[in-house]
Parts: C-alpha cells; structure tokens; sequence
C-alpha cells in the first residue's frame, strides 16, 4: 500500500510540474524579454552639491571602473564644500566593484532628489532605474542632487532608464 501511495504521489508531482508558464507567446519565450534579476547595490553617498556649478559636473550619468577617475570626481565634487566626507566609504576595491553616480541638473531649489531606485541585471545588460522620488521647494538654495552607489564588477552594457 505504501508503494502505491509513493508511486501516486510521485506521478501527480510529475504531471503538475509542467513547463507551460512562458508558452503564452513567441515575444515571452526569448530571454530578452525576460525580467533580469535584482542587483544589490550599496549607496555610498546621496545628497547634493552646493557649489552652484562650480564643481562643474552637468547632469550625467557615470559608470566609474578605475581609481583615477573616482578620485578626480571626488576632487571634482569636493571644490566647494567636502562632501566625500559623508560618503560611506572612498577607496573602493575597482577589481570586483565599479561605482554607479548620477548627477541631476542644478536645481533652483533645495528638496530635490535624484535617486537609483533599483538595478537589473539582463542577459546582454545591467539596467539602472532612476527616479525624481523629491521634487523641491523645500529651501531658497540652489543644489545639484547625485546619488552615487557600488555594485560588483561587470562587462555588461550599462542602461540608463529615467522615469520622468
């Protein structure tokens, strides 16, 4: 009796697990089209630059691989006020990390924000989602918002997606 219920049990396990989920049309069974994985990633540093330009960083988005250029955006950043100071942590170990850094536009307020809400790791890709999650009018100065964060190495394209 016990061999019975095993071997039922075994073929009704076999017959529910079909494979019928992607068959639904021929766009969803290629990879591509696939939703990428969820990539961790640490904030080393949001906030905003207080320069009023003269760090002379425009709106941009970064991809940053190599000590030499974290170590000049930092110099960059710090020309008016040291901001790296509040960052979470400068040297970075660029043989299994490379840093992601956005900067908005100067702004003509305070209260806004620019932030890297999630990241996506794709067949061909690496997506980087960016959103405007504060949108201002807090306080009469002018700011530039960035949002700076640190995922493993990768030679995967970099894709930059704004919600606007």
């Amino acid at each position: 009796m016990k061999k019975i219920v095993l071997i039922l049990g075994i073929l009704f396990f076999l017959i529910s697990c079909n494979n019928n989920d992607l068959e639904t049309s021929p766009e969803s069974s290629s990879p591509e089209s696939l939703p990428g994985s969820p990539i961790t990633f640490s904030t080393i540093g949001q906030y905003n630059l207080y320069g009023n330009g003269d760090e002379n960083i425009s709106k941009s988005n970064l991809v940053i691989s190599d000590a030499i250029s974290w170590k000049n955006l930092i110099a960059k950043m710090n020309t008016r006020n040291n901001v790296s100071n509040n960052f979470t942590e400068t040297n970075i170990d660029f043989t299994k990390y490379q840093i992601i850094a956005i900067f908005d536009k100067i702004q003509p307020s305070g209260g806004h924000s620019i932030d890297i809400t999630l990241i996506t790791e794709n067949q061909k890709d690496i997506t980087i989602k960016i959103e405007k999650l504060k949108t201002g009018d807090a306080t009469l100065v002018m700011t530039q918002p960035f949002h700076i964060v640190k995922i493993a190495k990768s030679d995967k394209t970099i894709i930059f997606s704004e919600k606007k």
